[in-house]
């Protein structure tokens, strides 16, 4: 049995859960710089900026190293577009409330987000059923 947990892309889950976790430390740094510059105008959006990654990508992957759960590359990549596409729409909507304008492209985040999300837990289990 191999001791890759994920097969491609981020190696491991115990890597990938450290890459989910620095791309949450990005984002504090990122929002902390741009909220330093927004002369004390805050945004919740950006605030909460780091939660996404954290929660959705370094979390889980830290849970599945545990558990050793096998993971398709396809459904990983999957999931991390998923976490990607969530977090550049939290960013675009502090970076817009912080502005004080609005746009009507932030629901297109939320619902370009969902099919990706759906297509990883799909490909994920369409991976343990079939055994690749």
């Amino acid at each position: 049995m191999s001791t890759s947990l994920i097969k491609g892309g981020y190696g491991d889950a115990a890597r990938s859960a450290r890459r989910y976790a620095l791309a949450a430390l990005g984002c504090v740094v990122f929002s902390a710089i741009y909220e330093y510059f927004s002369h004390e105008v805050y945004s919740p959006w950006m605030v909460g900026l780091f939660l996404v990654p954290l929660a959705l990508g370094a979390i889980p992957m830290a849970l599945i190293a545990c558990v050793e759960v096998r993971v398709s590359w396809l459904a990983s990549q999957l999931w991390a577009c998923t976490v990607l596409t969530l977090t550049l729409g939290c960013c675009y909507a502090g970076v817009l409330e912080i502005y004080g304008t609005t746009s009507p492209w932030l629901p297109t985040y939320l619902v370009a987000s969902a099919p990706l999300a759906l297509s990883a837990l799909l490909a994920a289990k369409w991976s343990t059923v079939s055994g690749k």
